[in-house]
């Protein structure tokens, strides 16, 4: 893969320390998420936002071709979106099997309530 600044990539958290997020977009390339670069407040505690392990998006801030080492930023990104939540599908039911069991819900709820008078 050629990386470019600029480029989203997909990224693996590999190590957290108090200073930043060191991830790997795969077995050559090796990156820093910078504290700084997670969002524009103040973080306290990286592990707040990530883990190891996590996959992440991550927005491409600098590549070093020669030492393949890459800098990275999550600022306005959606960076914990996983594949599986594009894959959802559309079932066409719109609200009409919520609006089937409102009535069902509001009478559990309502005969729940009359115990309490």
């Amino acid at each position: 893969m050629k990386y470019q600044v600029g480029n989203v990539i997909e990224v693996t958290v590999t190590s957290i320390e108090p200073y930043g997020a060191f991830v790997a977009a795969n077995e050559n390339y090796k990156g820093l998420i910078h504290i700084s670069e997670i969002n524009g407040k103040y973080i306290k505690c990286i592990n707040d936002y990530l883990n190891v392990g996590d996959k992440i998006y991550a927005r491409i801030l600098d590549v070093d071709k020669k030492n393949k080492k890459i800098k990275l930023t999550l600022k306005n990104l959606n960076y914990k979106l996983s594949s599986t939540e594009n894959d959802l599908e559309d079932t066409n039911l719109g609200f009409s099997l919520l609006a089937d069991l409102l009535p069902f819900w509001i009478n559990e709820k309502l005969d729940s309530m009359e115990k309490y008078k």
